[in-house]
């Protein structure tokens, strides 16, 4: 059914379209802004984000509150263990707070771009087990131009598993895409 969606919208608007879920958040904007499909999940994973964003050819037009916070919750499921110690990985730590991250911000990520992660300094200070749900926050406490830099923390209840700092760009997803095709051998 996606590749079915990715067709057509090819086909009404010319623009980069992967069969990755980077490409389905552009696709979902773009039906929400220009014409409903109607075979388009209606429970689907990338219908809140990037809703009603408007094009602007000048990222410093966008806003972006700096202070804006928003907290996600995950299941540390069997993928996300480290098996040698029967707890949370770090890997799937930082994984958690980059979707955080990336998620906050997406709304006000104008059509056509995203935001990629380039810097992650953090602590992994308490173990969470397998089947906990831990409470990810991550907060946007700087922007410079396309530089984002987010406070990020995790949480078992009140208790601190980890905690950093998490740097994200505002890139162009055409510009990105053909960066990476340029470096693919």
């Amino acid at each position: 059914m996606h590749h079915n969606l990715i067709k057509e919208l090819e086909n009404i608007k010319k623009f980069t379209v992967l069969t990755s879920s980077n490409s389905l958040v552009y696709a979902e904007t773009f039906i929400h802004m220009e014409k409903p499909y109607k075979n388009f999940p209606a429970n689907s994973y990338v219908q809140t984000y990037s809703w009603g964003c408007a094009m602007h050819q000048d990222l410093n037009d966008v806003v972006i509150p700096v202070g804006i916070r928003c907290t996600e919750f995950y299941r540390v499921g069997d993928a996300h263990v480290a098996n040698h110690v029967g707890a949370l990985s770090t890997p799937s730590m930082i994984l958690f707070m980059e979707l955080t991250a990336m998620r906050c911000v997406e709304k006000y990520i104008p059509i056509g771009y995203t935001t990629v992660g380039f810097s992650v300094n953090v602590r992994h200070v308490s173990p969470a087990p397998p089947n906990a749900v831990v409470r990810v926050e991550a907060e946007l406490v700087s922007r410079e131009g396309r530089k984002l830099v987010f406070s990020v923390r995790t949480f078992l209840g009140e208790r601190v598993v980890g905690e950093g700092v998490h740097e994200r760009y505002i890139v162009s997803v055409e510009r990105f895409l053909d960066k990476v095709r340029r470096s693919w051998p």
